[in-house]
């Protein structure tokens, strides 16, 4: 059976305050530093405040509560700021707030509000996560406007607070309204900036908690319902993030980002046309919305339109400079279009460019070692999967390549190794059992693929393929009964030209010659290139002493350059001349 190496699937790129990054099939990159355990500043104060005769202690302590986030946010603006600075990247202050303000993360102790900030977003592996947000400019412009306004909304607050306790000849009861309302605003807010920090701590339920916090107050808020749809999409909700990112959109019909994302909720719950109509509606609404373009390639990707995709993910490159997914992605559509040297150049980019010790950088050694696998050349392709490995030692789709590497190359002992590692990593994958077993097989020790065969068959009883391994396995041990079994099975399931030609080589062996040459026409019907299954039915022909129609199949599988049929003509030829 041809042995071939698996092909990668696209993993689409969520324009979340995660950040994810997403490489192809295998690129499911870090959201701010999910998986990792998280160093935290922590930044705390007793909340102290005076009892105001218009203000309830609830509201004292909010406003005591936003003076203290406040003044962590400060600090950790400074820490961005030095970052960009060191990197040479531009950002204004008013978008550096906005980051601040949707990272820091508040946990209640002792009824005292500590905010904590992750550390890690200011390592080499977060920069390109933060250069990122920098161009995704309508997360970042939301990110502002509500951070502006909070400003605002407290700044006028307190103004009025002033006048309600120090003002004469005013309507106090008619500003105290206007003052709860304003309160009111800026609890809606800090609830918005809390279910985004949430988010990007990947605590989804307790995110789409503080969103309902948030819409319980205000109904009319988009950023809020998208907000809460994230949330769902991140959980796995689908059906309840698309009601999300609807609303969103029915209250402000210009929402680029909630067209961005809806249009991926419409692509996991597989509704393709609708998730490009959706990607195709942020950028009429913002053609530099480089995210967008990225999605759109993925999807063109998967509906078969590859070169259409690189354009997409061109045009996300020509936005964004550092945007290394879309390389990284491009490249693995140069590689399905067979344009290695392109697909190359792309991946050994952002190899260069990547953090040296991440996920990120496993995923797309991984990719450069697929390309040299697909240019055959095998040990550049092991050289980058072995750092892939070594990078991230969990990561089974690598282990998986390796061994179909090391089978094709003949090397049956690194083979059976690489599959065994992910099997321990994966034991429910019955893929796996497969290869290992055709392993095991071709380095003799065919009981023990057998049983791996058993396995896979066990995990996917409608498995054609593992059915007539271990039929052929079977045919091997000189068992034909028990291989016709399998293979009857595998030819049930799957009318594949492999399967009908192993049943006529059971049926020629237990010499049921005429249903052999019937099976071996089905398999030369579906693959007229089918070498082998000309050389067998000639020499069935033979068998019923059809001389004529049998030297006529051999020679057909000869002069496709079949050894086995070139060796039985020229022996024939010497037995002639003996003669």
């Amino acid at each position: 059976m041809k042995k071939s190496i698996m092909k990668r699937c696209l993993i689409w790129k969520f324009t979340d305050v995660a950040v994810m990054l997403s490489l192809l099939t295998i690129l499911l990159l870090q959201i701010f530093s999910a998986t990792a355990a998280a160093e935290k500043i922590t930044f705390s104060a007793e909340l102290i405040y005076k009892q105001g005769k218009y203000n309830d202690k609830e509201t004292d302590r909010f406003i005591a509560k936003r003076m203290l986030k406040k003044a962590l946010q400060a600090k950790l603006v400074t820490s961005i700021e030095k970052m960009f600075t060191t990197e040479s990247i531009v950002l204004s202050k008013e978008e550096i707030n906005g980051i601040a303000a949707f990272i820091l993360l508040p946990e209640v102790k002792d009824n005292f509000p500590i905010f904590m900030a992750r550390t890690d977003i200011v390592t080499e592996d977060a920069l390109m996560l933060l250069n990122e947000l920098r161009e995704d400019k309508p997360r970042l412009r939301e990110f502002a406007e509500v951070e502006r306004n909070a400003d605002y909304l407290f700044s006028e607050a307190d103004r009025i607070n002033g006048l309600i306790e120090t003002g004469h000849g005013i309507d106090r009861s008619k500003l105290s309204n206007v003052y709860t309302t304003l309160i009111n605003s800026l609890i809606v807010i800090d609830y918005l900036q809390n279910g985004y920090a949430l988010l990007f701590a990947s605590k989804y339920e307790d995110a789409a908690r503080s969103f309902d916090a948030a819409l319980a107050i205000d109904t009319n808020n988009p950023y809020i319902y998208h907000g809460r749809g994230l949330s769902y999409l991140k959980s796995g909700s689908n059906m309840s993030a698309l009601l999300d990112f609807t609303k969103a959109i029915e209250l402000n019909p210009k929402y680029a980002w909630a067209y961005n994302n809806r249009g991926i909720a419409y692509a996991v719950s597989g509704k393709f046309k609708q998730a490009m109509l959706d990607f195709k509606k942020a950028l009429e609404l913002d053609d530099k919305y480089a995210e967008a373009h990225y999605n759109l390639g993925h999807a063109l990707a998967d509906n078969g339109s590859l070169q259409d995709a690189v354009d997409e993910y061109t045009k996300a490159i020509v936005i964004n400079p550092a945007y290394n997914e879309a390389y990284a992605n491009r490249g693995v559509v140069l590689d399905s279009l067979g344009k290695y040297n392109e697909a190359l150049d792309d991946c050994k980019l952002v190899i260069a460019r990547s953090p040296k010790k991440s996920r990120f950088a496993a995923e797309v050694h991984y990719n450069c070692g697929l390309v040299y696998a697909h240019m055959g050349r095998f040990q550049q392709a092991l050289n980058d999967l072995d750092i892939a490995t070594s990078l991230e030692p969990k990561f089974v789709a690598a282990y998986n390549v390796k061994g179909m590497i090391h089978l094709q190359l003949g090397e049956m002992i690194l083979s059976i190794d690489d599959f065994g590692k992910a099997i321990e990593l994966e034991p429910k994958t019955e893929v796996f059992y497969k290869h290992r077993g055709l392993a095991y097989h071709d380095l003799g020790y065919i009981e023990r693929a057998i049983d791996d065969f058993d396995k896979a068959i066990e995990i996917m009883p409608g498995d054609s393929e593992a059915y007539l391994l271990r039929g052929i396995a079977y045919i091997n041990l000189n068992k034909p009964g028990r291989a016709l079994a399998d293979i009857d099975k595998a030819v049930e399931l799957d009318k594949h030209p492999d399967a009908y030609y192993n049943r006529a080589l059971c049926n020629f062996i237990l010499k049921n010659t005429q249903r052999a040459i019937i099976d071996l026409d089905r398999a030369i019907e579906l693959n007229s290139k089918y070498d082998a299954a000309y050389f067998l039915r000639g020499k069935a022909f033979l068998e019923l002493k059809d001389e004529e129609k049998g030297l006529t199949d051999i020679n057909t599988a000869a002069n496709m350059g079949y050894k086995p049929a070139e060796n039985f003509l020229n022996e024939r030829t010497l037995k002639l001349h003996k003669r």
